[in-house]
């Protein structure tokens, strides 16, 4: 029995697009060449390979800066191997990029606070325009409540 694949999504179609070009610039850029060890690079041997990966850090995807070639060994038996070499020897061969993702991730970092904080804002202004809805409701109620010793609060926030 053959397995129908499924359609890819227009999403996934546009970020496997973006996926080929990153690695035809960054194969170019590099001159077709490891950028650690130095030899020449191509087919199943050129590996373009995030510094930050992608998984934790999305938003650096498609950012050249956050790419380079690596033949497989380097690629696969160093770069994933030795994570506190690799990184260090990133930051002596491209500082600038380094200081670059570093500034990046510092900046999405703090958006992220901003965010949350607007998050929340919204959140308590969102309870602000509820409780202003009940106390609304029960305007005449609450005088009413009084005479029966009902808890205003009671009658604002019901369970």
């Amino acid at each position: 029995m053959v397995k129908k694949r499924r359609k890819k999504s227009l999403k996934t179609k546009l970020i496997e697009a973006c996926d080929e070009e990153v690695k035809r610039i960054v194969r170019e850029r590099d001159m077709g060449r490891c950028q650690k060890c130095g030899e020449p690079v191509s087919k199943n041997n050129a590996h373009t390979s995030h510094v930050k990966t992608k998984k934790r850090f999305p938003y650096l995807r498609f950012d050249l800066n956050n790419v380079k070639l690596l033949c497989y060994y380097c690629h696969i038996q160093w770069w994933h191997k030795e994570i506190s070499d690799s990184w260090d020897w990133f930051q002596r061969e491209f500082p600038y990029r380094a200081d670059y993702l570093y500034t990046r991730i510092k900046e999405e970092e703090e958006i992220g606070k901003m965010n949350d904080i607007l998050n929340n804002r919204k959140s308590e202004i969102e309870w602000l325009e509820t409780t202003l809805e009940n106390l609304k409701k029960i305007n005449g109620e609450a005088l009413i409540a009084r005479n029966k010793s009902t808890p205003l609060l009671d009658i604002i926030f019901p369970e």
